[in-house]
């Protein structure tokens, strides 16, 4: 089962607010969803899924989704296992 937890922090001078999942073992995890959302006071929006326990990693699409401040995807990083993939191949 994953518990939610609302976070507020102060990074680098701009308060953001974190909604984590959690396993049972308090790892970050998540298999539906991002597992931890930030949000800054500005809009900005960071999503990070972690589908194994305390590691990034999204089977199927980026693990790291960037948006601007008006919801624009702005950057996405892809993860298999902890390690980022430079290059993404789409195969039909």
């Amino acid at each position: 089962m994953n518990d939610s937890e609302l976070i507020y922090q102060k990074i680098e001078g701009v308060t953001a607010n974190e909604e984590i999942w959690t396993n049972s073992d308090n790892k970050l995890f998540r298999i539906n969803g991002p597992a931890s959302i930030r949000t800054y006071n500005d809009g900005y929006k960071i999503e990070t899924w972690y589908q194994k326990p305390n590691m990034i990693h999204r089977k199927g699409g980026p693990a790291i989704i960037e948006y601007d401040r008006e919801g624009n995807i702005e950057g996405e990083n892809y993860y298999i296992n902890g390690l980022r993939l430079e290059r993404v191949y789409q195969h039909e």
